[in-house]
């Protein structure tokens, strides 16, 4: 018998009796199989199930595990999870660089949720990579409006840095004009001259009028 023989036998005991094998068993097969055969098995336990192996379990082994997961199959049951749950793991997947899985989660927060989760994260890096995932960004937008105008530059400058404007840029841009006009007032140029032809385009070019003339002298200037 392979050595992986007991391990499949033990999985298929785990599938059939369900609730009542005692949560250290579920947890040591769970933590012995491969993530993504742990991945299949999770979406198939139950809420109650699902629950006590999210608390019991080291988040590095969830992280790994919710790599191979679909999202969208344990909604519910990942809501149902405390705030602090969703705060530590995004912060591991962040740690491996999993922003798209991080990005996949965040999609299920309310904005009050993800200004939390943003702010929790201490980091603008991977802040602007998980909005460089992120579908649901109109809500992540909601989220950042009352920030202050110093954090959302600090996204700007970070993103700017690595390239990756697009999605700060539509967040932004979910500002109002003034708030806009301050945030770029306070951007390096070189950060200033990615963002603005960004944002011109999402007010019809409205934003113009809000923005100082030093600042437009500098954005004509570095365009010749």
């Amino acid at each position: 018998m392979s050595r992986s023989a007991p391990i499949n036998i033990a999985v298929r005991l785990l599938m059939v009796c369900k609730g009542r094998v005692p949560l250290p068993f579920k947890r040591a097969i769970v933590e012995r199989i491969r993530p993504k055969q742990a991945a299949n098995l999770i979406t198939q336990l139950s809420a109650e199930q699902f629950s006590s192996l999210a608390h019991s379990m080291p988040m590095p082994l969830i992280a790994q595990v919710v790599k191979y997961l679909k999202p969208q199959a344990i909604r519910d049951d990942y809501m149902d999870l405390p705030e602090e749950f969703h705060i530590e793991l995004t912060q591991e997947l962040c740690g491996i660089s999993a922003f798209s899985t991080a990005a996949d989660f965040a999609n299920f927060l309310s904005a009050a949720q993800l200004k939390v989760l943003f702010f929790a994260l201490n980091s603008e890096a991977y802040v602007v990579s998980i909005l460089e995932h992120m579908e649901n960004l109109p809500i992540a937008g909601q989220g950042l409006r009352g920030c202050s105008t110093d954090y959302l530059s600090r996204l700007a400058e970070e993103a700017g840095q690595r390239q990756q404007i697009q999605a700060v840029a539509r967040v932004i841009g979910m500002l109002s004009m003034q708030r806009q006009a301050d945030v770029c007032a306070s951007l390096t140029p070189a950060t200033l001259m990615q963002l603005v032809p960004q944002l011109l385009p999402l007010s019809n070019n409205q934003l113009s009028r809000y923005l100082p003339p030093k600042l437009l002298q500098v954005i004509a200037t570095r365009a010749r």
